[in-house]
């Protein structure tokens, strides 16, 4: 599944995640998945590309990752295939940082809207929310699930972009990725993993 980023999208996240002038977590690794053909295409082709994505994390089952950072959405019904991968990775002490989507209030979107991830709605460097981060209570789940966990930066955030260098992105996906720094940086300093390390964020 590793392939070339014509987008530019996979490379951006990354670099918040673990670039090294501009990352939050430098020293990370990374280990990027492309599942999308074309970001701009996402909503589209979702059925496609949510089988892809099941198929890119199932080899992550027998080695599971600290963290998963998922800064994409689907719109679906709360049970798939996707939630059962979710679960076995939780269960393997995998922190999952998925973006709550940019649907504004009430349009609930996967992963983000599991329970069993860390979801990470979108602010500013001010505290203020965006108005476009999905965020409210999602009922699919029982009991209801609040969306997002948490905020993270993700307006105005400097992103890698190829030969022209750095320019300023937004969206909740950028908010998760810088989540995924922090998450990176808490795990290096403290040793903790799952859900101990999700509370800590």
């Amino acid at each position: 599944l590793f392939r070339s980023d014509p987008d530019g999208y996979g490379t951006a996240i990354c670099s918040v995640i673990a670039g090294l002038y501009i990352g939050v977590a430098p020293d990370a690794q990374v280990e990027p998945l492309v599942v999308l053909d074309h970001i701009q295409t996402a909503g589209v082709d979702a059925m496609s590309s949510l089988e892809t994505l099941c198929n890119a994390l199932t080899h992550y089952i027998e080695r599971p990752p600290d963290i998963l950072c998922l800064p994409l959405s689907f719109s679906q019904a709360a049970e798939s295939p996707l939630r059962d991968i979710v679960r076995k990775l939780v269960d393997r002490n995998v922190l999952i940082v998925a973006s709550a989507g940019n649907d504004s209030s009430e349009r609930f979107s996967a992963p983000g809207n599991y329970p069993e991830v860390l979801s990470v709605g979108s602010c500013g460097f001010d505290g203020k929310l965006a108005r476009y981060s999905t965020h409210g209570i999602d009922t699919d789940f029982n009991p209801p699930r609040t969306i997002p966990d948490v905020y993270g930066y993700g307006e105005g955030i400097m992103v890698a972009n190829g030969a022209a260098g750095y320019v300023a992105a937004q969206g909740t996906s950028y908010a998760a990725a810088y989540v995924s720094g922090i998450a990176a940086l808490y795990a290096q300093a403290t040793n903790l993993r799952g859900e101990p390390l999700r509370q800590l964020v």
